[in-house]
């Protein structure tokens, strides 16, 4: 997955990205694509744009199944619970795992808790295989 396959749903995408830097050194900028090669880029006012990233995808007409919430937050929940940022949809949060490999490895973390959830598939045996590692280092 990436950022660009939003483009085979999308007529146009929009990126508004604020730094929580303060130093004035760092403005919010606006990016804007159509997915043909070009993008345009501009600086915004800081009082226009809170703190963080905001990306909004113009669907096309033919793809308006993706503007149902509940369809969004599946998607979510199923190819992006263990991004180790918060994705806020709606402003509610809605990729609610933590990833295991950002865990305190101090803590004991059991098998069960991969298992019990429907997305444990997601989990590479490499991965399970690192953070076991990880834990009987600590």
């Amino acid at each position: 997955m990436g950022f660009y396959s939003a483009f085979m749903v999308a007529d146009k995408i929009e990126v508004f990205s604020k730094s929580s830097k303060t130093d004035g050194e760092n403005p919010p900028f606006h990016w804007e694509s159509d997915g043909s090669g070009t993008f345009s880029i501009r600086q915004l006012s800081p009082e226009d744009v809170n703190f963080g990233t905001k990306i909004v995808v113009h669907l096309k007409s033919e793809c308006a199944e993706f503007s149902d919430e509940n369809n969004v937050r599946d998607i979510i929940k199923k190819y992006s619970s263990f991004v180790g940022s918060n994705i806020k949809l709606n402003g509610a949060k809605a990729n609610e795992l933590r990833p295991v490999w950002l865990m305190d490895p101090k803590v004991n973390i059991r098998y069960e808790l991969i298992e019990t959830t429907d997305r444990g598939k997601l989990f590479s045996s490499a991965a399970l295989i690192m953070y076991t590692r990880k834990l009987s280092m600590a």
